[in-house]
């Protein structure tokens, strides 16, 4: 055969070789003319080739993922560490520098100020601040925020100023 054909095609042709082989073969009393049994030979070799050249690309194409699976893991690693490290140099120049800023071409460091509400003691909250998905309490934090900085004194909560290093 000149043209490559796709598996489909091949099967699609070996069924009708196989159903006029079998058309002859009634008619010339069981007899299977040479022609026509190389014409099948030929086919279904084709089609194991084509077979087991698929079977190669899928091993091929695991291989490349299992690649990038590990190159992926190292890569993660890697990025863990330098994201570690940028943390720990940030809480250093939080501890030695609080409240200083400083700027060139390539970096500022400045602070914005921020408030988050620290629970004290979940079981003394009010209800109406507090959530209760299956059989954990959990505190509506944003409404506590607002209600504290509306001058409210919620007993179990409190809101702390923080000053975050901002570096850009």
């Amino acid at each position: 055969m000149g043209a490559k054909l796709s598996l489909y095609e091949i099967s699609s042709e070996l069924e009708r070789i196989r159903e006029h082989i079998h058309e002859v073969a009634s008619e010339n009393e069981g007899e299977i003319p040479r022609e026509l049994d190389e014409i099948l030979t030929d086919m279904e070799g084709e089609k194991s080739e084509k077979v087991l050249n698929i079977a190669r690309l899928i091993k091929s194409e695991l291989a490349t993922a299992a690649t990038i699976k590990t190159e992926e893991q190292n890569l993660r690693a890697r990025r863990q560490v330098h994201e570690n490290l940028a943390e720990r140099l940030k809480e250093y120049l939080e501890r030695n520098i609080p409240g200083e800023s400083y700027e060139d071409a390539s970096a500022k460091i400045s602070w914005r100020k921020s408030e988050r509400v620290e629970i004290e003691d979940l079981f003394n909250l009010p209800g109406r601040f507090v959530e209760f998905p299956p059989h954990i309490p959990t505190p509506k934090k944003a409404e506590i925020k607002k209600a504290l900085r509306d001058g409210l004194a919620i007993s179990g909560a409190s809101l702390q100023s923080f000053q975050n290093l901002q570096i850009k």
